[in-house]
């Protein structure tokens, strides 16, 4: 269960983080069995342009985050998106 955009630096470590941004991608991928950090865009059932706006949208609800339009079109791998979360909750 996601906390709706409830976190805010400080209230939330970096593994707990890492444990989000699993479930929410869990979520948007249900047919995916195998959702790492390590996991990208490619290898990922189901995380085409649609799949990759509706991880955005949850990540940023979720993390109270806006990504640029940059960070969209780099978002190619779990790992990334944890980075630019990390980067920005925490800078």
């Amino acid at each position: 269960m996601f906390m709706s955009g409830s976190q805010t630096e400080g209230d939330i470590t970096e593994e707990e983080v890492q444990e989000l941004l699993l479930d929410i991608a869990r979520e948007t991928f249900p047919d995916e069995t195998e959702l790492m950090i390590t996991s990208t865009k490619s290898e990922t059932v189901g995380w085409d342009s649609l799949g990759n706006l509706n991880l955005i949208m949850a990540v940023e609800d979720e993390f109270n985050v806006e990504f640029s339009e940059k960070e969209l079109e780099n978002s190619e791998s779990i790992e990334f998106l944890y980075n630019t979360i990390i980067q920005k909750i925490y800078d």
